[in-house]
């Protein structure tokens, strides 16, 4: 019972850790603007500054 009891201490540990080092990476790395990046739809932002539009 003591070596189940080893092993389940040890994964969550293991896993205690690892969610720390995986918000460590999405609060201050560039992964987060890769896995949900934000779509600038006109509209959908309020944009203060002036777009250029081509009328075709």
């Amino acid at each position: 019972m003591k070596r189940v009891e080893r092993i389940i201490m040890i994964l969550l540990l293991l896993h205690g850790g690892l969610l720390i080092i995986s918000q460590y990476l999405l609060l201050h790395t560039e992964i987060v603007w890769n896995w949900q990046p934000v779509h600038d739809y006109l509209g959908v932002f309020p944009s203060s500054e002036q777009t250029n539009f081509i009328d075709f």
